[in-house]
């Protein structure tokens, strides 16, 4: 079996997975009273299924650059903070390579996008070439003037300028190609494929085939190292051939059955990654260790940057590694371990929701159903993000370690600072502040473009606030053991607390309508006019039935409420208080109204809807 349709398959098996976990079809009910919003709830995909086959980095815009698929692109300016840029395809990408202007991924159906940024990608057409409908396996490789792309039934491809591009005269085999790289040192081209199969070429259009292959392995990549003067080919059950001139070729011993699929050099060592999260090194190419790191996922494709001085390696379920020695190896991203913790959303003609959680992971929507991965990478957890309306419109994301990211182009690009030693649990916002709470107390403040946060004077307590409200004249921050503060508008509010007697654990607060609504451990509801008198509110459930509520929305005619054990509840007036049923293991963290439908979001990449 090919690697491809080894990912085919794993592909197959993941989509079949998010159907059967769905357990609906995005049209819902069609009930006319079940469709009404906050009554009957449909699990989402995230988006986050998809997986990296190929990375590269690239010198010229500084930047890694991962694709993979459903046409997924990545970047990322140090392999450790991912955006997922806008991609013009649907089709599978399985390459991408950096050349000396630009960037060019290609992928299934003869599929080829170009970039001169790594932001933007349009479609190259293939249409006048009668390999249009054939796959681009992967390879891509470039020398100074020139660009070539292998792929199907040994196919290949080459241009002058990325745009316009011709079917080389002779290739002389027909099996599959994999993988190409270019050489200064010998001026040369050397293809690898099916069945040991390896081509040379000075110019791209005529191909020689070597006769003395020492294999008859299949063949999935290929990296010269000027610095080794070395070529090195990686393939299946653990192949590797190394050669100082690309026409003889000598198998090493990896003493290795597992596939590898990608292979990469610095300046002092070569990288070798493949089946079941393999990670081989060596420093001369003949010698290779094997490399722990924990993560079994398949990994797909290896890069390395001279300017960071650090390895990337890419994979399934959007697996991300780094190394800066090729030895040791830190996870930064995978696709199955996502926890979200909070969404919102900018209600306009463009109507946009984001929701964030851990490893630093943001995904967008414009509708609710259907979402992407637009950032992801770091340490910090997410806990909670807003969307300033008025005169400096923006989103703000707060989380652990005092994290605050800030975004002005709907969240696009990020400015990232940290602004306390304690994490940060929600925030919100007036014409005039800024305002984040979170552990020990901490009240912070800062002017509306999000410049400069202050921390409010010590409060006198070491109880966590957990959520933040603003009702238009009054903020009103919410935490442990029914500790609440209270401040007016203003650049430097004043802030005065109080206990709620019943010493409730509170976890959200939100202004509705006309009171402060506020939920929290064992089903607690707590209802107030202006932040200073509090009424508890039941709902109709025995009290073992009682469930943590961490967070509630409005529609501007109905109030929802989200906790523990996918506990969901509604409410026409914040008095009474109806449960929506939800049942199975699992936590709610966030909700949020859109305009059209409630979103609820919570762990395990959970993400639901209503209708």
């Amino acid at each position: 079996m090919s690697w491809l349709n080894s990912v085919r398959t794993l592909a197959l098996f993941a989509g079949l997975m998010l159907i059967v976990n769905s357990c609906s079809d995005d049209d819902g009910p069609v009930d006319t009273d079940d469709n009404q919003p906050g009554v009957v709830w449909t699990l989402r995909s995230t988006g986050s299924a998809d997986y990296l086959v190929d990375v590269v980095w690239s010198e010229v815009h500084q930047m890694f650059v991962a694709v993979g698929d459903n046409g997924m692109i990545m970047t990322s300016p140090d392999g450790i903070i991912w955006s997922e840029q806008d991609s013009p395809t649907d089709e599978f990408l399985l390459e991408v390579a950096a050349t000396a202007t630009g960037l060019i991924a290609v992928g299934d159906n003869g599929t080829m996008l170009r970039s001169d940024d790594g932001a933007n990608w349009s479609e190259v057409s293939l249409d006048s070439i009668d390999f249009a409908d054939g796959w681009l396996y992967g390879g891509v490789a470039s020398s100074q003037d020139l660009m070539v792309a292998v792929g199907q039934d040994g196919v290949i491809l080459w241009s002058d300028d990325g745009d316009n591009w011709q079917r080389a005269d002779t290739t002389s085999t027909l099996q599959d190609l994999f993988g190409v790289t270019w050489s200064d040192q010998h001026s040369k081209f050397v293809a690898v494929g099916g069945l040991g199969t390896i081509l040379t070429s000075s110019n791209g259009n005529v191909w020689e085939i070597e006769t003395l292959s020492p294999t008859i392995a299949w063949l999935y990549d290929i990296t010269w190292s000027a610095t080794a003067e070395m070529y090195i080919i990686v393939g299946q059950n653990g192949a590797i051939l190394t050669s100082s001139d690309g026409d003889t070729w000598i198998e090493q011993e990896s003493r290795l059955g597992n596939y590898l699929y990608a292979v990469s050099a610095s300046d002092g060592l070569f990288v070798a990654v493949g089946q079941n999260g393999l990670i081989l090194s060596s420093d001369d190419g003949k010698v290779w260790t094997l490399r722990e790191h924990g993560l079994a996922d398949n990994l797909r494709s290896v890069a390395w940057s001279q300017t960071l001085n650090r390895f990337v390696a890419v994979g399934i379920a959007q697996s991300v590694l780094t190394s800066e020695d090729g030895i040791e190896w830190s996870s930064r991203l995978s696709g199955i371990t996502i926890d979200l913790h909070d969404v919102t959303c900018r209600i306009s003609d463009d109507t946009l929701c984001l929701a964030v959680g851990s490893n630093g992971v943001i995904l967008a929507s414009t509708d609710g159903l259907k979402w992407s991965l637009k950032r992801a990478g770091g340490d910090a957890v997410l806990r909670a993000i807003t969307y300033r309306t008025g005169a400096n419109p923006m989103f703000i994301a707060v989380g652990d370690h005092g994290t605050v990211l800030i975004s002005s182009n709907g969240g696009q690009s990020w400015d990232t600072d940290t602004v306390s030693v304690h994490h940060l649990y929600d925030v919100t916002f007036s014409d005039n502040l800024l305002v984040a709470v979170g552990r020990s107390g901490t009240i912070l403040t800062s002017p509306p473009d999000g410049s400069l946060w202050e921390r409010f004077p010590n409060l006198g307590t070491s109880e966590h606030f957990r959520g933040v409200a603003f009702s238009g004249t009054t903020f009103v921050a919410v935490g442990d053991s029914g500790f609440v503060a209270t401040a007016p508008d203003g650049s430097s509010p004043t802030w005065t607390t109080s206990w709620i007697p019943e010493e409730p654990f509170l976890k959200g607060v939100t202004w509705i309508d006309s009171m402060f609504v506020a939920v929290g451990a064992t089903g607690t509801i707590f209802t107030s006019p202006d932040g200073d008198t509090w009424t508890e509110q039941l709902w109709d459930v025995a009290v073992d039935d009682l469930k943590q509520l961490n967070d509630v929305a409005s529609s501007g005619s109905l109030m929802v409420a989200v906790g523990h054990e996918l506990t969901i509840l509604s409410s026409a007036d914040g008095l009474t208080w109806i449960g929506r049923g939800q049942s199975g293991t699992g936590t709610l963290e966030g909700v949020t109204w859109n305009g059209t439908r409630f979103i609820a979001v919570g762990e395990g990449n959970r993400l639901i809807t209503s209708p």
